[in-house]
C-alpha cells in the first residue's frame, strides 16, 4: 500500500505545486491564479481514484472493501496536501510576501460590496493579519484548501471502486 500511496500521493499535490508555483508567471491577475489552483486541485483529484483503483487491481487481487479503498484514498489525499503547504509554506514565507496582502484587498472590496459594518471589516482584518505571519495558522487553513477538493473524492471513490469478489474476465 505505501508504494501506491507514496506514487499517487504525490502525483495528487504535484500538479497543484507545479501550477501556484507558475501561475504567477501565467498571469498576475490574483483571480485568475485563484481558478487556475483550483482548477488543478480538482483535476489532480483524479489520481485519487486512480491510486485506489490501482491498488485494488495490482494488489489487492481485484477485491477491496469500502474501509480499504477509503484509507488509501485518504492516505493519497494526504501526502498531497502536505506536499501542497510544504511547498505553500516555503514559497509564501520566502518569496511571494505581497501575496497576502493583494489576497486582503482582494476579500476587503467584497466585504465592503456586501455592506459589512465595520467590526465586520475589523475582525477580518485580524483575522488575515494573524494568518499572513503566523506559520501554523497558515498551514492549518492552508491544508484546508485541497482536503476540501479530495476528501469528498476519496469518499466517492471508494464507494465507486469497492467490490468484494474479483471481476472474472
Amino acid at each position: 500500500m505505501k508504494k501506491v500511496v507514496l506514487t499517487f500521493g504525490v502525483l495528487c499535490g504535484a500538479i497543484p505545486v507545479l501550477m501556484f508555483v507558475i501561475a504567477p508567471l501565467i498571469s498576475a491577475d490574483l483571480k485568475n491564479s485563484l481558478v487556475l489552483g483550483w482548477t488543478t486541485i480538482i483535476l489532480s483529484s483524479i489520481f485519487i481514484f486512480v491510486g485506489i483503483r490501482s491498488y485494488r487491481e495490482n494488489y489487492n487481487s481485484g477485491t477491496i472493501s469500502f474501509g480499504k479503498a477509503l484509507r488509501v484514498g485518504l492516505l493519497i489525499t494526504l501526502v498531497g496536501a502536505l506536499m501542497y503547504v510544504i511547498v505553500w509554506e516555503i514559497v509564501y514565507f520566502n518569496f511571494m510576501h505581497d501575496m497576502m496582502d493583494k489576497y486582503f484587498v482582494m476579500e476587503m472590496d467584497k466585504l465592503k460590496a456586501t455592506g459589512a459594518s465595520p467590526e465586520e471589516m475589523d475582525k477580518s482584518r485580524a483575522f488575515w493579519d494573524s494568518y499572513k505571519h503566523n506559520p501554523f495558522l497558515n498551514a492549518a487553513i492552508t491544508i484546508l484548501e485541497p482536503t476540501s477538493v479530495t476528501i469528498p473524492v476519496a469518499f466517492i471513490s471508494s464507494l465507486i471502486l469497492k467490490r468484494k469478489t474479483k471481476k472474472e474476465d
